[in-house]
């Protein structure tokens, strides 16, 4: 018998005590990958000269201390 024998016999949306966390999550799933969608248009979105400008200013580069 597999290991997840006991989770596919198991009545995920019947159980009175697993059914509020089996819909969380499927709710929380659904939703972040909705959030996730809308971040990936939005940076797709961004000018090129925004980030020419960003690289023009030094955004994004490491400091390294040199007195160590």
């Amino acid at each position: 018998m597999p290991f997840y024998q006991k989770a596919l016999e198991r009545l995920w949306l019947g159980d009175q005590g697993v059914v509020i966390y089996s819909l969380a999550f499927a709710f929380n799933l659904a939703s972040n990958w909705v959030l996730y969608g809308n971040v990936y248009s939005w940076m797709a979105n961004i000018p090129s000269s925004l980030y020419e400008a960003a690289d023009l200013d030094g955004a994004g580069k490491k400091l390294v201390n040199s007195s160590m």
